[in-house]
């Protein structure tokens, strides 16, 4: 069971730094539209 156990989560760690990550996150709020994305209004495939 200890073998189990998570060890948190994996891959790097996060290099932007906050003025960055907020940047990104108002990106992605404003959605593919704001960035020309004009057929499909996901952000992934279907």
């Amino acid at each position: 069971m200890e073998a189990l156990a998570s060890k948190g989560p994996g891959g790097e760690r996060c290099r932007l730094d906050e003025r960055r990550l907020q940047r990104l996150r108002a990106g992605l709020e404003r959605g593919p539209a704001a960035h020309g994305y004009v057929e499909d209004q996901r952000w992934t495939p279907a």
